[in-house]
């Protein structure tokens, strides 16, 4: 009886070895396949970040003054060009959306109509209402408010200093591409508040003349724009079969004409080598 279970005893050990063996084994292969997944993720970005500024340099002469974000939305890498702290124009009315969604418990029907025109139609007048509403009727407290906003959220360079068609000679409105680019794989991914909301809007944008316009037809897009004498932005989300967000900004742009054009061949190319 005694050799019987020292038999069953040894029997037992050596197949929980060999139970371990097989599970570090299994461990192993699925760490080198992530590994692997990973390096072939950071070799895609990489490729495609060159060819993005090679495309750049090649197709538009004030190349220093644009920056672009790209980000395949199921993955975290984020490909950025030249991304720094510049004029937001109307992307700024993004993370007003972001902030009145955060910090008011409901959205009355006024409040959504602002929110429907700052968004779709780019609204000025809503915007200044809602900066407003944010403060209580104190515009300083609100521009604060969405500050805050951003500093809680990671967005570095994204700042409220002026109302829409105030004078910035005291402060601007800023962003990046970084940030519009984190800030649209955020709502994509449902990670802040009104996040659906603020995306069902983006998707019902009426002004479709930068980004959108180089995408095949029947590809449904999100975006938002912005635009000042020399200035002219687009960031979006684009819900192909592989969905990507892109960002562009552009600044100190002597011919805004050129700038839209390019944004759209960018858009184009971008689409071609993200899907194909």
């Amino acid at each position: 009886m005694k050799r019987l279970f020292t038999y069953f005893l040894c029997f037992g050990l050596l197949l929980g070895g060999c139970t371990q063996k097989t599970e570090g084994v299994e461990k192993k292969t699925e760490s080198v396949q992530q590994t692997k997944e990973i390096k072939e993720t950071k070799d895609e970005s990489f490729q495609l970040k060159k060819d993005v500024e090679d495309f750049l340099i090649d197709n538009y002469e004030d190349s220093e003054n644009v920056a672009i974000g790209i980000q395949l939305v199921d993955e975290k890498a984020l490909t950025d060009i030249n991304s720094h702290k510049m004029q937001a124009a109307s992307l700024i009315k993004l993370y007003i959306a972001g902030c009145i969604y955060e910090n008011m418990e409901t959205i009355d029907e006024p409040t959504q109509q602002m929110l429907v025109q700052m968004i779709t139609i780019s609204d000025n007048t809503a915007c200044n209402n809602l900066i407003d509403l944010l403060g209580n009727g104190d515009t300083e407290a609100g521009k604060a408010r969405v500050n805050l906003y951003c500093e809680n959220h990671g967005f570095e360079d994204t700042h409220l200093g002026r109302k829409m068609m105030e004078s910035n000679d005291v402060d601007d409105n800023y962003t990046s591409v970084k940030d519009c680019t984190t800030f649209l794989s955020m709502i994509y991914h449902k990670k802040l508040p009104g996040s659906e909301e603020i995306l069902d809007l983006m998707k019902k944008q009426e002004r479709k003349n930068k980004i959108p316009a180089g995408i095949p037809e029947g590809i449904e897009t999100g975006n938002k724009t912005g635009e000042l004498a020399d200035v002219e932005n687009d960031v979006a989300i684009i819900f192909s079969d592989r969905p990507y967000i892109l960002c562009v900004m552009t600044e100190k742009a002597a011919n805004p004409g050129a700038a839209r054009e390019f944004i759209i061949h960018l858009s184009t190319y971008v689409y071609e080598q993200v899907n194909t």
